[in-house]
């Protein structure tokens, strides 16, 4: 992952301490989600990862929770 890249996710997910108990670190990733510059940059970076791996997938699945596709 480009150094760019990473800091621009770090950025932009939010932590939420004590939620929704204490001593959990919530992760949220609407901001990133939000972001289609940065969503295309991670999307390319599994699409390349993938590829050097020699990955060839026959089926994408898109789960979803909560109202986010994924």
């Amino acid at each position: 992952m480009s150094d760019e890249l990473l800091q621009s996710l770090r950025s932009a997910i939010r932590t939420v301490p004590d939620f929704p108990l204490e001593g959990i670190m919530f992760r949220d990733i609407t901001p990133v989600l939000g972001d289609p510059g940065l969503m295309s940059g991670i999307i390319d970076l599994f699409a390349r990862d993938m590829e050097e791996l020699g990955w060839r997938p026959e089926a994408v699945v898109g789960p979803e929770a909560r109202g986010f596709i994924f």
